[in-house]
């Protein structure tokens, strides 16, 4: 799925996407058109229902300028042919069904938010930015009521007679010193007042990475220098790490669009708010953790690139409630490393790494939701091959909810490659529900063995991992063993409605009852795809989550395509759909 951030009602989105054959190569595609793009709104069904707005570029959409390979359409969200489908504080999947690939057919999604991140909060009313990207507030009403007219133009008198529900008179609230403070009570005139220094805990909002924005600092890759103040887009820093200097515990650092090439360092820093806008804000370094976090961060819409193969993208040590959200990672080891922390979460992000994307050491309380982890290995011969790995003490717990772990290697080497592994632990406990997992050995010469979920550790531990409605797929080209589920320590149990092959299980694998209906775990990963290899993973597993197939090795897709070669099936609830 590809995650391209909040829009307005007045934008056009361009949304490109490539095309690659078996052996990796830019292919031409065929099928595309207008008819083939749905969109979804706030998780209904119900698909718009005009075309209206949807364009081709380049004509046909296809081979975008006489580039093989290169192909896009555009969405113009002012079309209201759909009175009010496109509305401000919803969220959109975009659905491209289907195309055909180097003769397989190819469905992928595209999601997207309309005014989540800046809207008003009274239905019917718009709030305008200026060019800068500021937003304009326009004070003529208050609480719902029109005010009245303003002496000044653009200015409206403001009566402060009640406050809280207490009258109040008319002393200056802007001099503590003046005969209206009494320091015994902390008030001027019946209004209580509050030290910004310490937590205010009534005004802590729902999300836990705490209250920010008392300062909020810029930083534009635009900027010739650090000389500016930092407290607008126009006196903005040209380096994160300026910000990050000048700011203070509960700050937010905002970070326009553009290659920022320095390692951050923001540990000493609680409760800081880090946002970019988007994929289009890229945090690169060679050498160094990339971004390392304090207490109650909140880190959302950055691209981290580490390209230094013995350092982290985001470092988190000793840390609590830290958030991540909707970030793009690509790091040669260790895009999220989270070492003794607590209630690490992790939602709608895309991270990817040569090897252990997301290492997980002695944490606890953690939670990813709706995110793609995907490790793909292609020369690393030497070095254990893994998604995600997790290193936990007896009593620590972890949850993964949604999305997709994926692991496949390329190489020559005789490295296991492990999508989902809980290893050399002491008992910890991780449940992953409604997970898409795969792993897979694409290079023939490479012997090492493929393991979708691994729990392994030393002789005596107890580690315990639970699948609740998960989906599983293995394979292996090479010389290696590919096991879907692997029990050497530890439990590792499954429900009802957890799908994989019992022939490729090793150790004790308790199957349990489902304790919720027998649903499919409705994952979307097929965008996340970027080679022909991978892509027919995901065809396989769909085919065996298809009662009528039963498919384990990439030679059998052409059962796949029994209908005609169209590579289209009918799925189950979903009545005149494919």
């Amino acid at each position: 799925m590809f995650v391209l951030g909040d829009f307005t009602t007045a934008d056009t989105l361009y949304l490109p996407f490539d095309t690659f054959d078996s052996n990796g190569a830019s292919v031409t595609i065929t099928g595309l058109a207008v008819t083939d793009i749905e969109i979804y709104k706030d998780g209904s069904i119900t698909q718009r229902a005009s075309d209206n707005g949807y364009a081709l570029l380049d004509t046909d959409g296809i081979d975008f300028d006489g580039t093989v390979g290169l192909h896009g359409f555009s969405i113009n969200l002012a079309d209201n042919s759909d009175a009010s489908f496109y509305a401000a504080g919803s969220t959109y999947w975009v659905n491209v069904n289907a195309i055909t690939v180097d003769s397989q057919t190819v469905r992928f999604t595209y999601y997207f938010t309309i005014g989540r991140l800046l809207k008003p909060t009274t239905a019917g009313r718009t709030l305008d930015l200026l060019s800068t990207g500021e937003a304009a507030a326009n004070a003529t009403y208050w609480a719902g009521a029109q005010l009245p007219s303003q002496t000044t133009a653009g200015y409206p008198d403001v009566n402060m007679i009640h406050l809280g529900g207490v009258a109040q008179s008319m002393t200056d609230l802007k001099d503590f010193a003046d005969a209206g403070y009494d320091p015994g009570t902390n008030k001027v005139q019946g209004v209580v007042l509050v030290d910004t220094t310490t937590t205010n805990t009534d005004m802590v909002g729902t999300d836990p990475a705490g209250v920010y924005g008392r300062i909020v600092h810029y930083v534009d890759a635009n900027q010739s220098d650090d000389t500016g103040d930092g407290l607008s887009w126009d006196t903005a820093d040209k380096t994160i790490g300026a910000a990050i200097t000048a700011a203070s515990a509960g700050d937010m650092i905002r970070i326009g669009p553009g290659t920022y090439s320095e390692t951050v360092n923001a540990s000493a820093l609680d409760n800081l708010a880090i946002i970019g806008a988007g994929p289009s804000t890229i945090l690169t370094a060679g050498n160094g953790n990339l971004l390392s976090v304090g207490n109650g961060t909140l880190v959302e819409s950055l691209k981290l690139v580490n390209t230094g193969g013995t350092s982290s993208g985001l470092y988190c040590s000793a840390k609590s409630d830290v958030v991540l959200r909707h970030l793009v990672t690509d790091s040669e080891m260790d895009s999220i490393y989270a070492a003794d922390s607590v209630r690490l979460r992790i939602e709608e992000c895309n991270v990817k790494c040569a090897a252990d994307c997301i290492n997980v050491d002695d944490a606890t309380d953690w939670l990813f939701v709706d995110t793609i982890i995907e490790t793909d290995c292609t020369n690393s011969t030497s070095i254990a091959h893994r998604a995600v790995i997790c290193e936990m003490t007896a009593g620590y717990s972890g949850t993964i909810r949604g999305g997709a772990i994926i692991a496949a290697r390329n190489d020559t080497g005789a490295a296991h490659t492990i999508a989902f592994g809980l290893s050399n632990h002491e008992g910890g406990n991780v449940t992953l529900q409604g997970v898409t997992i795969i792993a897979r050995q694409i290079n023939g010469a490479g012997s090492g063995n493929v393991q979708a979920v691994s729990s392994v550790g030393a002789a005596g531990t107890i580690g315990n991992i639970h699948l609740q409605n998960c989906h599983i797929y293995t394979n292996t080209a090479g010389g290696g063993t590919a096991r879907d589920l692997w029990q050497q320590t530890g439990t590792l149990s499954v429900d009802g409605a957890t799908q994989y092959d019992t022939a490729k299980t090793s150790g004790t694998i308790t199957r349990l009852a489902p304790n919720v209906s027998e649903l499919e775990a409705r994952t979307l990963v097929a965008a996340s795809y970027s080679t022909q290899a991978k892509l027919l993973a995901y065809v396989q597993l769909l085919a065996r989550r298809d009662e009528s197939i039963e498919t384990d090795n990439a030679t059998e897709l052409t059962e796949i395509n029994a209908d005609g070669g169209s590579g289209k099936r009918t799925r189950p609830g979903r009545a005149g759909r494919t």
